[in-house]
């Protein structure tokens, strides 16, 4: 299941791809993206313990395919209106404004997942292991086995903190992607060209290389 996930998210990545390519437009698969990552984030935040294992990996599909297709088609909106000259620094800045998203994303869940932990905590009746999970331990002790190893009451107690936590992550989650949603709304659209007249010293290499055949 999870290759035909992966599969699944590779294909609606080309399909964006193809999109593009055919119809020169992007907002709407910006539109869609967003609702594809606020759906699957909105229903992760559903899960719990008894959920199985088709809803998990499905869920993930969803929200998944929302990312691949923002990824993929926010690149040609963000270079569209540029002159060709300015598409070399633009892809660079892109890429790092990206990556530096992706830290913030990856901190903005760690941060949230460590304050739920401490909210959550105090149903625990054995503060032993209250102790071993607070003050962002608990993403240590995430593991199967662990939780496999605790009494059968204190390992449905542990279980339920961590779906209580999980939960409050993907709403934040989710709440970003319909941020994101409504942003698009201030979008102007901006025709992509099918024409290029590159900068990059291709006319001058191409003048070196006459010259060359000239002298031989």
């Amino acid at each position: 299941m999870f290759t035909r996930a992966k599969e699944f998210s590779f294909a609606l990545h080309s399909l964006t791809g193809v999109f593009i390519l055919k119809t020169g437009r992007y907002l709407p698969l910006h539109f869609l993206g967003f609702v594809l990552c606020a759906t699957g984030s909105g229903l992760l935040s559903l899960l719990n313990e008894t959920s199985s294992r088709g809803a998990w990996i499905g869920y993930q599909i969803i929200a998944s395919g929302g990312v691949g297709i923002i990824f993929t088609a926010t690149m040609p909106s963000t270079l569209a209106p540029l002159q060709e000259s300015d598409v070399g620094v633009a892809t660079a800045t892109y890429s790092f404004v990206r990556s530096f998203g992706l830290v913030w994303g990856v901190t903005m869940a760690s941060i949230v997942f460590n304050g739920q932990v401490n909210t959550h905590l105090h149903p625990l009746h054995d503060t032993a292991i209250a102790d071993l999970l607070k003050d962002g331990a608990a993403y240590a002790y995430a593991s199967g086995d662990f939780v496999q190893a605790l009494t059968p009451d204190m390992k449905i107690e542990v279980l339920k903190v961590y779906v209580q936590v999980l939960s409050v992550v993907w709403q934040v989650i989710a709440a970003v992607s319909c941020l994101g949603f409504f942003c698009v709304f201030f979008e102007k659209h901006v025709e992509l060209k099918k024409n290029h007249v590159t900068e990059y010293g291709l006319t001058e290499h191409q003048a070196v290389q006459e010259d060359m055949e000239r002298k031989v």
